[in-house]
C-alpha cells in the first residue's frame, strides 16, 4: 500500500527571462528537478541568483537561500521570478517547521497572484499554524529502534504527547498525517480549517490540521509538530488499526526489510 500524503501548495513551472544558452541550461535543469546537476552548474560566477537560491533551498542551506532569493525578490517584487522565489522559501520553511515564516511567504505570493489556486488552498492551514511556535528538536541522539513491516509499509514505535503508537514512515510525504480517529485518541485539537489534499490513491480529500505538543522517536524529541488530519475512511488509513493511523515524513536509514532502523532526525 502506497502511503504518501500530499497537499498541493507550490512550485509551478517557472519561465526564466534568461535567453542565452547557459540560462537555458539552468532553466532546463531546474524544471527537470536535476538538483545535483544544477548544483554543479551554479558554481559558475555567472549563475543567476535565482538558481543559486533554488539549489540552496533544495539542499537545506536556508541561510544562503534567504540571501540569494531575497535579492531576487527585491530586484523585481511583482515578477514571476519573485513569486517562484517565495514558493521555494515557503517549501524550505515548511520542511524546517518554521510555520510563521511559511505563512508570511504565502501571503506575499498571494499579493503577487491573488487568484493562484495552490496558494489560496494552503493559506488557511498556515494561518492556523502561524499561531504556533516553530517546530523544534528539543532532544537529539542517534537511535536504533526495532521496526516491523506490514503490507509493504515500515512501522516505527513512537510516542505523541506521551501516548505510544506505531506509525508508518514515508519520506515521500510532504506533510505528516493522522486519521481523525487517531487525532482524537491522542487528545489533539483538530482545527476546523480545511484545505484540499491528495490521498495515497490519488483522490482529493479535505484535510484539517492538528499540532502535537511533543513527539518522541527513539532518543529524539520534537515539539509543536504539525499534522494534516484526514478522514478515517481514506487511504492509507482504511486497513490500519487504531494506534497505526499516521504517516510520518521523517527521514530514516533502514538496514533491511526486517530488523532495526537508525533515526537521525532533522
Amino acid at each position: 500500500m502506497k502511503s504518501t500524503v500530499t497537499i498541493g501548495v507550490l512550485l509551478t513551472a517557472f519561465v526564466c527571462g534568461a535567453a542565452d544558452e547557459q540560462g537555458k541550461e539552468f532553466k532546463a535543469l531546474y524544471e527537470a528537478h536535476q538538483w545535483f546537476q544544477l548544483r554543479a552548474a551554479v558554481k559558475s560566477d555567472q549563475a543567476p541568483a535565482f538558481y543559486r537560491g533554488a539549489v540552496a533551498c533544495v539542499f537545506n542551506d536556508l541561510s544562503d537561500a534567504e540571501s540569494e532569493l531575497d535579492n531576487v525578490i527585491a530586484s523585481a517584487p511583482q515578477s514571476e521570478e519573485a513569486f517562484e522565489s517565495h514558493a521555494l522559501l515557503t517549501n524550505a520553511y515548511i520542511r524546517a517547521g518554521r510555520y510563521q515564516n511559511a505563512l508570511a511567504q504565502f501571503e506575499k505570493m498571494l499579493a503577487i497572484k491573488p487568484e493562484d489556486a495552490g496558494t489560496k488552498n494552503a493559506l488557511p492551514l498556515f494561518a492556523v499554524l502561524g499561531r504556533y511556535a516553530d517546530q523544534e528538536v528539543t532532544q537529539r541522539h542517534s537511535s536504533t529502534m526495532r521496526y516491523r513491516m506490514k503490507d509493504g509499509n515500515l512501522f516505527l514505535p513512537i510516542a505523541v504527547n506521551e501516548k505510544p503508537a506505531s506509525y508508518i514512515v514515508d519520506t515521500g510525504a510532504n506533510f505528516s498525517a493522522l486519521s481523525a480517529g487517531e487525532a482524537r485518541r491522542l487528545g489533539l485539537m483538530i482545527h476546523g480549517v480545511t484545505a484540499m489534499g491528495s490521498d495515497s490513491a490519488g483522490g482529493k480529500v479535505l484535510a484539517q490540521i492538528a499540532v502535537a505538543d511533543k513527539l518522541t522517536v527513539g532518543e529524539f524529541q520534537l515539539t509543536n509538530v504539525a499534522f494534516l488530519v484526514l478522514p478515517d475512511d481514506r487511504q492509507p488509513f482504511i486497513d490500519l488499526a487504531p494506534g497505526e493511523r499516521r504517516v510520518s515524513r521523517r527521514p530514516y536509514k533502514r538496514s533491511g526489510e526486517t530488523g532495526d532502523v537508525t533515526y537521525f532526525g532533522v
